[in-house]
């Protein structure tokens, strides 16, 4: 099961930089993506959550958001700043079981 991104409420200024972004992406499509991982050493830790907002040219928005168990111990470093702990990530699937979502 997904999860959509959080869902936010924008005040008029922030909806005005909304639309500096659809001014800036013009006639492509702009992803946001945003990771939370074990550690910090690229060739072995792992992701354990992912948000991905596409922002499209016909000024529509995408959100996916999904956790993954990654079979591996959360750094207390990683955990302190993203507060996903060993045990809440134990029962989502992997990121390889779920990657072809994201596609």
């Amino acid at each position: 099961m997904i999860n959509l991104c959080w869902k936010i409420k924008y005040n008029k200024k922030q909806m005005r930089q909304m639309s500096s972004i659809y001014n800036i992406i013009g006639d492509r499509d702009l992803i946001f993506l945003d990771l939370e991982t074990t550690g910090l050493n690229i060739k072995e830790d792992r992701i354990v959550e992912l948000c991905a907002i596409k922002y499209r040219k016909d000024k529509t928005k995408i959100s996916f958001h999904k956790y993954f168990n990654p079979n591996k111990e959360v750094s207390i470093e990683a955990e302190k700043i993203h507060g996903l702990s060993n045990d809440f990530l134990k029962d989502y699937q992997t990121f390889d079981e779920s990657a072809d979502e994201l596609y």
